[in-house]
């Protein structure tokens, strides 16, 4: 699994596509990106990045 290291805390990703980026950003708390992978058809035309 991806991770970023940043002030002794892991922060997991995935990517999908080429292009642009977009950083896609869950709801809140608790609350994984897991539903919002649906956006995964843009991945034709973006670089998507879903960030926990």
């Amino acid at each position: 699994m991806p991770f970023i290291n940043s002030n002794e805390t892991k922060l997991y990703y995935k990517e999908f596509g080429t292009g642009n980026p977009i950083l896609v950003l869950h709801g809140g708390p608790g609350v994984d990106h897991k539903y919002m992978l649906n956006l995964k058809a843009l991945a034709k035309y973006y670089r998507l990045i879903f960030v926990d």
